[in-house]
């Protein structure tokens, strides 16, 4: 990658090489990078990559909860309501 890149996982955490990248964002390497989503969810606080974030700038923490919008936990709420519903209704054999 160019020294200028910035690196972005929004697909699965085991795809990036933590230690390679740690050591390509200290060495200035690539110029950034954003991260969303890591091989163990949540993130352990005591994370080598929290550790780098809090003590530079160059690297971005997001919590994945790409599907926690208002929306979409609406619709979550309400299909397991409906599963709830059909639950009784079989049980009282409606």
């Amino acid at each position: 990658m160019k020294p200028s890149a910035i690196l972005i996982n929004t697909a699965r955490g085991k795809i990036i090489d933590e230690k390679a990248l740690l050591e390509a964002l200290s060495k200035r390497r690539i110029q950034s990078a954003a991260i969303d989503v890591y091989p163990e969810e949540p993130l352990p606080s005591a994370h080598r990559l929290r550790d780098y974030a809090h003590r530079h700038n160059n690297l971005i923490l997001t919590p994945h909860i790409a599907a926690s919008t208002n929306e979409a936990v609406a619709r979550a709420s309400m299909a397991a309501a409906e599963h709830i519903r059909l639950f009784f209704l079989r049980k009282n054999g409606l």
